[in-house]
């Protein structure tokens, strides 16, 4: 902290004005009481350091929901090999996720984008990890209405002898 001394020199010296000095006082009396009772090394905690960051947030908002209807547009035009095409678009996901990070947490400091970004981090893992692993077109052999139902069930019998299908609909 400036010390009032220092202060009154600048002002004899002619490099401040009594207004000036005054106003550098009076800030700098306020940013020390809220750092008052802190600890030696410690800092004041500060979800939002301004406005800005909620408007940050809420682009983000809209740039993610853009993003996902344009990655499930893309997996619904080729259901065939929808495996690898998540799979690539989870890791593009995540390094546009990362970059946006370093840009907003390393750079800006700012720690309501980071909060967000991390959710969305973690949200594309968990998604991109149970979209690999997901057997989504998977039918059970033996327990499904088959092709040849109509010609294979003829009676109240509830298995079909030639293709293993089940009847749900007695056949006559």
């Amino acid at each position: 902290m400036i010390d009032p001394t220092d202060l009154k020199a600048g002002i004899g010296a002619g490099i401040l004005t009594e207004a000036q000095a005054a106003s550098l006082t009076a800030l700098a009396h306020s940013r020390q009481g809220a750092r008052t009772d802190l600890a030696a090394g410690d800092e004041p905690f500060e979800l939002f350091r301004g406005f800005n960051e909620i408007f940050i947030m809420v682009g983000l908002g809209i740039i993610t929901s853009g993003w996902i209807g344009l990655m499930s547009a893309m997996v619904l035009g080729s259901l065939q090999t929808f495996h690898t095409l998540i799979a690539g678009q989870t890791v593009v996901s995540a390094g546009l996720l990362w970059l946006l990070a370093e840009y907003f947490i390393r750079r800006r400091r700012m720690v309501g984008p980071a909060i967000m970004l991390s959710i969305l981090w973690a949200g594309n893992a968990v998604f991109g990890l149970t979209q690999w692993f997901a057997q989504v077109f998977m039918v059970p052999n033996r327990i499904s209405v088959h092709w040849c139902f109509p010609v294979c069930c003829r009676s109240w019998r509830f298995s079909c002898s030639g293709c293993g299908s089940v009847c749900l609909l007695p056949w006559r």
